[in-house]
């Protein structure tokens, strides 16, 4: 499995008031087709494919599945990544044929585990699942989240060094406590639905930085931290690693509620989490 890279956007609208917006990104690190839940890999790609798999609906196992977003731009092959429309034995995914991709009906591996399971290689998970981000997990629809059964659909999982061809499958983290440093392991906390006051674990980046410093993902900071892109952050498209701040917490630490010293703590709109805000420069 390849590193992790989390999309998380917030844009300070007029009266400090915000819009959010978070994916994930994993370029995977195996190559050429195999069975459930492996990934396919290449080191360099010539051209962006053409995207047949998106605006459409399809039928599943569980029925018919609208999907009005792309979930992915790989040229469909044999088949559809989110239909899992190939014969009994076979499963839909990624191929690679020199510099091309496509979808192909590939075997279907033989493991057990269901989505949401924690997996560590492509052949523990059920036919039709792929081992991303340390779950089992099927590709799926950005704008409904189907079919993740309580999962999100925000990992974009890249398939070429490039990042020019990719696909959508689901995540499914532990939820966390902002300030609190409660995410096991290595993995760090992170807003992840704002209005729903959901924060979740995420593992950090290869190339994590500190405060003030270039990012361009969210996971790229630290715990309870934010890619900054707003005003003076907004560097497109890279912004700066700004902790997050709570009102009634001022005095605490940064990283625990509080700021760094020269830094002010700008509210923002976020429903779920009523005393939010952004340690920003002054001004």
């Amino acid at each position: 499995m390849g590193s992790l890279r989390i999309v998380c956007i917030l844009t300070l609208a007029t009266g400090l008031g915000a819009a959010w917006g978070c994916s994930i990104e994993e370029t995977s690190s195996s190559s050429g087709s195999a069975g459930a839940g492996a990934s396919t890999s290449s080191n360099s790609a010539t051209s962006t494919g053409t995207s047949t798999n998106s605006s459409s609906s399809v039928t599943t196992g569980g029925g018919t599945l609208t999907c009005s977003a792309e979930y992915t731009n790989i040229p469909k092959g044999d088949c559809d990544l989110l239909a899992q429309d190939c014969p009994e034995g076979l499963w839909c995914d990624v191929s690679k044929d020199g510099t091309n991709y496509s979808t192909k009906c590939a075997p279907a591996g033989g493991g057990l585990k269901d989505k949401g399971v924690a997996c560590s290689g492509p052949s523990e998970c059920q036919a039709g699942l792929k081992c991303a981000a340390g779950k089992c997990t099927p590709y799926c629809c950005p704008d409904t989240d189907q079919p993740c059964d309580g999962g999100s659909c925000n990992i974009i999982l890249s398939f070429d060094e490039a990042k020019m061809f990719r696909a959508f499958v689901c995540s499914y983290n532990d939820s966390c406590e902002l300030f609190k440093g409660d995410c096991p392991g290595d993995t760090e906390c992170h807003v992840e639905d704002p209005d729903a006051g959901l924060a979740v674990c995420h593992p950090p980046a290869p190339s994590a930085v500190g405060e003030g410093e270039q990012c361009e993902y969210v996971n790229d900071c630290g715990d309870s931290m934010l890619c900054n892109k707003n005003g003076v952050d907004n560097m497109d498209p890279y912004g700066k690693c700004r902790h997050l701040c709570d009102s009634t917490k001022l005095m605490e630490a940064a990283g625990k509620g509080g700021c760094l010293e020269g830094r002010e703590c700008v509210p923002v709109t976020a429903q779920g989490f009523p005393n939010l805000g952004i340690c920003m420069l002054p001004g």
